[in-house]
């Protein structure tokens, strides 16, 4: 069966064919794109969509069509208010969904940001397979994935105090959605029209018949903590301030002395017990390395130190993925970007590989654009630091595009759902160890629900004394995922995974 979508804005036809060409890639199903409704008399087999901004009945065409789905184009986003803040709606509307999914006092919905200020409808002709909604589902997901509102609302919003749009000026943050994939909601919704009009359609069974796909990820921000004796000295003091423990810190002292000839029992160290960690469950993980100019701020360690290499060849043979940290001011500077991202082609032997942006910088579209040009596989940045959950909208990968160019950039974004520091921080989300596992299954649990892809951050870092308690939950959490039915990948062999999966 091939799905035959009809365009009627056709001067907004990149950015609608862009989010058609995303939820099929996906769904695994035959599609094409026609030019006119005179191709709908001239073949009816198969399912029609159409997209357009008028009222449509049926009756209307000269001729007899097969099964149909209308969406109705609401040209609140592709309209004349396009790339303007005027074109960020303030709120958003939900569609009650009843007699489906399961008996639940309160009855599951979709969320609609862009519609017709209509009550909201999806009116089902069963007998004559006729779908009609004024959920503008199209836009929804072209505002999600493309982060739309970062690019537009640039003058309109607060940043945080590193330059970030913050999780607190998004709409699903206002709006109480971001823990809620809505992208893949959207694509469930078509899906089941689709389903419900041509029963036995199948759509692809991801991840080799796994419920849904893992990517541990570590941000390799410090290669050691104690790298001189006033840097131990230093954090031995921390420890007392913390812990009003003298034994304690005269311990943490007398641990450095006694290490003081192998720098791989330092605190950050942690390298061997995460790859062993991971290997139990046979996973792989991304460690992404920063290779910043030495007289930069944001030098932590030097690429080109030995122990930094040997460390990376040590990884890479274990079946770990060597990738980049972007530094802080990598997001938005292209030539220096490229200049980091060579020293690291010299040193890492597996390429093409992915990254993320270090502070979670990113500025829409640059940073992109700018990954492209280094020729990076993917980037995997997208979350909010300041809280957990759906920034994209997604979990699952997709090609980003390019609002201000009209076009899809040569690279994907596998959106990062957690990072630890997020939840851990007294900044952001302050979580107990207790809660914190909570919201990591809680999440993983929605991942598990779509079949999407869990990917979260774990620094190497985040196991010393001002993560007491915390070694637990990555340890739970890996039980967890363990047990759970999923498979376990580096991001590069994400994104190789997919594109073979769609190539054949």
């Amino acid at each position: 069966m091939t799905v035959r979508i009809y365009i009627e804005n056709k001067a907004f036809a990149p950015q609608i064919r862009y989010v058609f060409d995303t939820i099929f890639f996906w769904l695994g199903i035959k599609y094409q794109f026609i030019g006119g409704l005179n191709e709908i008399c001239s073949n009816t087999d198969g399912i029609i969509i159409l997209y357009c901004p008028n009222e449509f009945v049926p009756e209307q065409l000269s001729c007899t069509i097969g099964p149909l789905i209308f969406i109705k184009d609401s040209a609140g986003l592709f309209g004349n208010s396009y790339l303007k803040p005027a074109s960020v709606p303030l709120t958003v509307s939900r569609y009650k969904i009843y007699n489906t999914f399961d008996e639940s006092d309160e009855p599951p919905d979709i969320i609609s940001i862009y519609n017709d200020g209509k009550p909201l409808v999806v009116h089902h002709e069963k007998d004559a397979k006729f779908i009609q909604t004024n959920l503008d589902i199209v836009s929804d997901i072209f505002f999600m994935l493309t982060r739309y509102e970062e690019a537009v609302s640039t003058g309109t919003i607060r940043k945080d105090i590193h330059g970030r749009f913050p999780a607190t000026e998004s709409l699903a943050y206002k709006r109480k959605f971001l823990h809620r994939p809505i992208v893949n909601e959207h694509i469930e919704l078509l899906w089941s029209w689709i389903e419900g009009l041509s029963p036995g359609c199948k759509r692809w069974k991801l991840w080799g018949g796994n419920e849904f796909a893992v990517c541990l990820s570590h941000d390799v921000d410090h290669i050691l903590k104690n790298k001189t004796l006033f840097a131990a000295l230093r954090h031995t003091a921390a420890v007392l301030l913390k812990t009003r423990k003298l034994k304690k810190a005269v311990g943490y002292l007398k641990s450095y002395f006694q290490n003081l000839g192998d720098y791989t029992k330092d605190p950050y160290w942690t390298f061997n017990y995460l790859v062993d960690a991971e290997k139990k469950y046979l996973f792989h993980s991304s460690f992404y390395f920063m290779a910043a100019d030495t007289y930069d701020g944001d030098c932590r360690y030097d690429i080109h130190d030995i122990k930094v290499k040997k460390l990376i060849h040590y990884l890479e043979s274990q079946g770990s993925e060597a990738g980049y940290h972007g530094s802080l001011k990598s997001y938005n500077n292209k030539a220096l970007m490229n200049r980091e991202k060579r020293r690291l082609d010299d040193i890492i032997e597996k390429k093409p590989y992915g990254c993320r942006q270090h502070y979670l910088n990113f500025q829409i579209p640059e940073t992109w654009r700018n990954q492209v040009q280094a020729g990076l596989l993917y980037d995997t940045t997208l979350t909010f630091a300041g809280h957990e959950g759906f920034r994209c909208g997604i979990c699952l990968p997709f090609k980003p595009f390019d609002i201000f160019e009209n076009k899809v950039l040569e690279i994907w974004e596998l959106p990062l759902l957690i990072m630890e520091g997020t939840l851990q921080s007294p900044e952001y989300r302050n979580c107990t160890p207790e809660e914190g596992l909570k919201n990591i299954i809680r999440m993983a649990e929605t991942v598990k629900k779509y079949h999407g892809v869990f990917t979260i951050l774990w620094h190497n870092s985040s196991f010393d004394y001002n993560w007491a308690g915390w070694e637990t939950v990555f340890e739970s959490m890996m039980g967890y995922l363990g047990k759970s039915d999923c498979i376990g990948m580096s991001g590069r062999e994400m994104i190789e995974y997919i594109s073979d999966m769609h190539s054949e």
